[in-house]
């Protein structure tokens, strides 16, 4: 992909992923937390957040937003292991839509694919930086 056609294909993704987004976010943390945990809808919209920063690949916001988060889910009660728990289901719940949703044009599944990957680079670089 070209550098124009890469950033178009990252705007799409992080447009239409949204909703998936948010669903794998929201049934996470309610499965972890319970539907009525005080700090879920804040906990939600900032991790949704984040995952939008990534795939449009605004890191100088990034490095903050990742603070932000680890640091409400520890107020929480939550460990940095749950965080990267839900990361991996967003990641593998995108590979399967993009896959199952793209599946008649390659070209679109191996760039999307490509920005998740990267996108599986960043996360494996924000373990390290807030570790």
């Amino acid at each position: 992909m070209q550098a124009v056609d890469i950033e178009g294909a990252r705007r799409d993704l992080a447009h239409w992923s949204q909703p998936v987004i948010a669903d794998v976010i929201s049934e996470s943390y309610v499965a972890i937390m319970g539907p009525d945990h005080f700090s879920l809808r804040v906990l939600i919209s900032m991790h949704a957040r984040l995952w939008r920063l990534m795939l449009l690949d605004e890191r100088e916001k990034l490095g903050g937003a990742r603070k932000e988060l680890t640091d409400l889910a520890r107020l929480a009660g939550l460990a940095r292991p749950v965080l990267d728990q839900i990361d991996q289901a967003v990641l593998e719940e995108l590979l399967d839509v993009v896959t199952a949703r793209f599946s008649r044009s390659a070209d679109l599944v191996r760039g999307y694919s490509r920005l998740l990957l990267r996108a599986s680079a960043v996360l494996a670089e924000m373990r390290f930086v807030t570790a």
